[in-house]
């Protein structure tokens, strides 16, 4: 039977998704597959049904466009018309462009790169009481991104980025409650984004003189043998838009892995026994997946549990039958993946790690269902193989050299920027092996 918009229940009091995201999970979880609520005081719709979530991510971008929060990152995050928050015509060719390097194969390419900082970085880690798993995450994958995107040349861009998160994450919380908010008001704003910009059009001008063999080479090599060459601004959006797909989601993740690990003695002397067997080698990065399985199984499950980049949003553009549901256009629709990763009916004991709850190409129908770490449909993550690769490598090498120990056992506290993370991060004890 088709249902209208007013047949789904208003629960008017629902809290903001993302400055109160525990609270609005914890009330969202209990009103049946989907209601309607207020998004800063506009109706806007949300669902709690995998099924329906896919119908919504698979949808054609005839009929479902931007959301109303990735819309507010494309000016709080400067991504102007990346991929992320593309929905025209131009989406597919770039797509191509950038779906190349960015391969199964592409990735492994750069195993080389990503072992060189992974393991340069994590060897001069030293003995700590007070481990901070997000500030040591973030460098480490910051560094590796900066290796394997520039190369030699990426010092200047670690020390751009970390100005500029700070402000993009404010700035971003901001435009969720305030749609008409301007981040470049702020001067600070404006000054971080200019010395980004400012950086990667150096980078790409450099590589468009001179290719080396770092990701943005096989970007820009990528751009210029399509149909339709990409100019300087397209490519920039789109380095910013790999930028923050690949910085803090993997780095948050990580930190959830150490976090989880910490207090998890059993898997992670199982990750180092599995270690063992290839520790020190110069093709670590070639053998790991293979010799180190649970590796993987520790990244696939801690998203779960964490599902970083959890909410997504978007906005009916046409009229959209959901599924039977007929929403209207200028509809927003949200929902978190929290929610279906959390299902007991697919998950037995969803709150605690295990790495049998996904296990490698035997999940069940539901499993695969209620599973959505990097989304599905056109707007599938394209950092996929990246993300999986280099966060498996790294906890890999991590367990090379290090455990992670942690007194307390207690559930993280979870808020929310434009990703989730815990508020605040526990300090861990770093010890050698």
């Amino acid at each position: 039977m088709t249902q209208t918009l007013e047949d789904i229940p208003l629960i008017s009091d629902m809290p903001h998704p993302v400055t109160a995201w525990s609270e609005f999970i914890a009330r969202a979880s209990a009103h049946g597959p989907m209601f309607r609520f207020l998004l800063n005081g506009e109706i806007a719709l949300w669902l709690n049904d995998a099924t329906l979530m896919r119908a919504l991510l698979k949808a054609p971008f005839s009929e479902v466009g931007v959301g109303p929060l990735i819309k507010g990152f494309e000016s709080a995050g400067g991504l102007g018309f990346a991929i992320t928050v593309n929905y025209s015509d131009s989406w597919r060719p770039r797509h191509h462009v950038l779906q190349r390097p960015l391969s199964h194969r592409g990735v492994r390419e750069l195993g080389p790169l990503l072992q060189d900082s992974l393991r340069t970085s994590i060897a001069a880690w030293r003995p700590s009481n007070d481990f901070d798993p997000d500030t040591m995450m973030t460098d480490l994958i910051l560094d590796a991104l900066g290796t394997t995107l520039f190369s030699g040349d990426h010092r200047e861009f670690i020390d751009v980025i970390h100005e500029f998160d700070v402000e993009r994450n404010s700035a971003f919380v901001m435009i969720s409650q305030d749609p008409a908010y301007i981040p470049s008001d702020r001067p600070e704003f404006a000054q971080a984004l200019g010395a980004l910009n400012a950086f990667i059009y150096s980078m790409i001008a450099a590589r468009r003189a001179a290719p080396s063999e770092d990701l943005l080479s096989r970007i820009v090599t990528s751009a210029l043998q399509g149909d339709e060459p990409m100019s300087d601004q397209e490519l920039r959006d789109e380095v910013v838009g790999l930028i923050y797909a690949g910085h803090k989601t993997t780095a948050n993740t990580l930190a959830f892995a150490a976090c989880i690990l910490s207090t998890h003695p059993d898997v992670q002397e199982a990750l180092a026994a599995q270690v063992a067997g290839i520790a020190g080698a110069s093709d670590f990065h070639e053998r790991w997946e293979e010799a180190v399985p649970l590796a993987s199984e520790i990244v696939t499950e801690t998203l779960r549990l964490y599902p970083v980049g959890d909410l997504i949003d978007r906005t009916v553009v046409g009229t959209f039958d959901m599924n039977g549901v007929v929403l209207p256009e200028g509809l927003p629709v949200l929902f978190s993946t929290w929610i279906p990763h959390h299902n007991p009916e697919a998950f037995e004991v969803p709150e605690e790690f295990s790495t049998s709850h996904c296990p490698a190409g035997r999940m069940t129908d539901m499993q695969k269902d209620s599973y959505l770490p990097f989304s599905t449909g056109p707007k599938v993550c394209l950092g996929i193989h990246l993300a999986t690769y280099e966060a498996g490598l790294a906890l890999a090498l991590l367990a090379e050299r290090w455990a992670l120990v942690s007194d307390e056992d207690t559930a993280l506290s979870l808020a929310h920027d434009p990703l989730l993370y815990a508020r605040p991060w526990p300090r861990l004890s770093l010890v050698a092996r």
